[in-house]
């Protein structure tokens, strides 16, 4: 009889066991590395001392030909046939719910809070709002999540953050280890 592998809570170890075999994944986009982005695969796995599940997470880089993934995505992921490399063996179909537009799996209605966004219209219709209440945000006329991308939008790079400025007499200031 095989003996069964014990797992080790070095989550670099644990990526093939959480991962396995699997032709589809599902997992959500952490950030965007050189263009292609890192996925965090979560799993629950049970552990036969303690009787209960526990949660097992591997981040993977994956191929996203189309640029369909940004930060925060949940996207589906398929096996390649060919690895193209030693890290990306595994490629992005489709984007299943973008970050920020919660749509409900069942009646595939958009969500605001616990309340579908067409019966917090109804709502609003039936009763009405106060004179003196704000302009309620209008989900139909916002513009689409990323359109600020490259112009004041920087939260798909990864930061970076300048500790100290040297004068131009300073010894360090051409130094660019020092800046």
């Amino acid at each position: 009889m095989p003996q069964k592998r014990k797992l080790n809570y070095s989550l670099a170890l644990e990526a093939p066991l959480i991962i396995r075999n699997s032709i589809l994944l599902l997992g959500r986009c952490l950030a965007l590395t050189d263009d292609d982005p890192k996925v965090r695969i979560t799993r629950l796995i049970f552990n036969d001392f303690l009787k209960m599940h526990f949660r097992h997470y591997a981040d993977i880089v994956v191929h996203d030909e189309k640029k369909l993934a940004r930060t925060g995505d949940v996207v589906l992921l398929r096996k390649l046939r060919q690895p193209l490399s030693l890290e990306k063996r595994h490629e992005i179909i489709k984007v299943v719910y973008p970050l920020g537009d919660i749509t409900d799996p069942l009646t595939g209605k958009k969500c605001v809070l616990a309340k579908y966004r067409s019966d917090v219209q109804l709502i609003d219709d039936f009763y009405g709002r106060a004179p003196d209440a704000p302009e309620g945000f209008d989900y139909d006329k916002a513009p689409d999540r990323g359109w600020q991308q490259g112009k004041k939008d920087w939260s798909h790079k990864e930061g970076y953050k300048r500790w100290h400025e040297f004068e131009p007499s300073h010894p360090l200031h051409k130094d660019p280890a020092a800046s």
